[in-house]
């Protein structure tokens, strides 16, 4: 959780290679994908095409650089708004 006390961060900035423009970076999470077995045929596991159900785990949430391709973590202080 952000510090209240500590400055805001202003800028996102890829620790890799030194991006700044926020449009080139995303967040990515873990999802849960829930699909119905439909058994084995030929032993090929045959599944649902659906995702039946999914969830946000909220865990390994984290920034990716879209120039760079890398992942990075959020800012200890950035503060979040999910609106």
């Amino acid at each position: 959780m952000a510090n209240p006390e500590a400055n805001p961060v202003t800028e996102l900035k890829c620790p890799h290679c030194g991006n700044t423009k926020h449009e080139r970076m995303e967040v990515l999470e873990e999802y849960t994908h829930i699909r119905e077995l439909n058994g084995i045929v030929d032993g090929v596991l045959v599944l649902e095409g659906e995702t039946s159900t999914g969830w946000d785990s909220g865990e390994n949430e984290r920034l990716s650089c879209k120039e760079c391709g890398r992942d990075f973590p959020f800012p200890k202080d950035l503060r979040v708004d999910y609106t």
